[in-house]
């Protein structure tokens, strides 16, 4: 068996930190952390540099998605993936553009739940089309789209 994908978990709401606990028991995937507000998420990510940030886009006391920026600079294999209950397509581009692997509206289900986090852990590519998937295609650099679009094969 596979060793588990390690997993910080960053939403304020404890009753949320449980209720992921609960649909990710008995899954590859094991929390090494929780975190209610950014200081903690940055001091916890350091300590147990996790595969996978579960991050709330709206995390109290600092802006998640310079937060995940900042932590990639010295955790550069941690993926993120944001989870939010706002449905903003402004969040949506913002973590994409600090690399976010996902990002899951709640109401997600456990086997979506499950599914981002290891295709994020992964390095999988944002597939699918959801809002997220379609955000993701449309950011994608500017340098490898002309490549993939002009019919040539790299020198």
């Amino acid at each position: 068996m596979a060793s588990p994908i390690s997993l910080l978990v960053a939403y304020p709401k404890e009753l949320i930190r449980a209720g992921l606990r609960a649909m990710l028991e008995k899954t590859g995937i094991k929390i090494v952390g929780e975190a209610g507000d950014a200081s903690s998420t940055l001091t916890l990510a350091k300590k147990h540099k996790p595969a996978v940030v579960l991050l709330d886009a709206a995390i109290p006391g600092g802006d998640a998605f310079e937060l995940a920026r900042t932590l990639s600079k010295p955790l550069p294999a941690t993926k993120f993936v944001f989870v939010t209950e706002i449905d903003n397509p402004t969040y949506m581009a913002r973590a994409r553009a600090v690399g976010a692997a996902n990002f899951l509206l709640m109401g997600f289900s456990q086997r979506e739940l499950v599914t981002a986090i290891e295709g994020a852990a992964a390095g999988k590519p944002v597939s699918g089309s959801g809002p997220f998937a379609k955000i993701a295609a449309s950011m994608e650099p500017r340098d490898a789209r002309a490549a993939r679009d002009s019919g040539l094969t790299p020198r």
